[in-house]
């Protein structure tokens, strides 16, 4: 694992974390100066490494034997959420609540991507995946309970990539057998169909919120160059 950090006004140059890892890396942060980086190991567990404002920790194992990448989201100071796709094709999770890691338990389902998870509020979290019948699979935790798996529909090509940009609000994206980036959204009350965003694209999307009511989307392009629309 390589990094670079901003500091506000010039980059740093890149330093190895270390580890030994076979899947991309991903970062969460849940308080000012931390941050929480989670990659999968060769054995197939997931890997934890932390900046906790002045030092990093060594590599440690959160375990589990899985098949995805993982993917972590924080819904308030001191907490991360973590999953990850098993052997059995089921979401696995494990959840650190301020002073010690749960062990992992099946959130089921029968999925073929990678899971991605998204908060809009304390105590909330979105679980969107790609299902056996190409469409994507939502479950939500709402504070106290986990909902059952929902179809959301489509029929995509790529994993889902989620963004929310106000309380009670979630976009989803996805690329369709068309190339193109389909997009469908909640707004509190209730989901919107699936539209086109249009593109010819060769990547799954990214979405990412700054500000309410704004979102850019990105994708690699056929022609290899990043491809940008934004929603103001």
């Amino acid at each position: 694992m390589w990094h670079q950090a901003w500091n506000g006004s010039v980059w740093s140059g890149w330093e190895s974390r270390g580890g030994l890892l076979t899947s991309p890396p991903v970062a969460v942060s849940w308080a000012p100066n931390r941050i929480d980086l989670f990659g999968l190991g060769t054995d197939n567990a997931v890997w934890h490494q932390a900046w906790d404002g002045s030092a990093w920790s060594g590599w440690e194992s959160r375990g589990g034997l899985l098949t995805s990448p993982p993917t972590a989201v924080s819904w308030g100071p001191n907490r991360l959420d973590i999953f990850a796709i098993g052997g059995d094709n089921a979401v696995w999770h494990q959840a650190w609540n301020g002073s010690a890691w749960s062990g992992w338990e099946s959130r089921g389902g029968l999925l073929t991507s990678i899971p991605v998870a998204v908060s809009w509020d304390e105590n909330r979290i979105d679980l969107f995946a790609v299902g056996g019948d190409n469409a994507v699979w939502h479950q939500a935790w709402n504070g106290s309970v986990w909902s059952g798996w929902e179809s959301r529909g489509g029929i995509v090509t790529s994993p889902p990539s989620v963004c929310s940009w106000a309380p009670n609000r979630l976009d989803v994206f996805a690329r369709g057998t068309d190339d193109a980036i389909w997009h469908q959204a909640w707004n509190g009350s209730a989901w919107s169909g699936w539209e086109s965003r249009g593109g010819l694209l060769t990547s799954p999307p990214c979405a990412v919120s700054w500000s309410a009511d704004r979102i850019d989307l990105f994708a690699r392009g056929g022609d290899n160059a990043i491809w940008h629309q934004a929603w103001g």
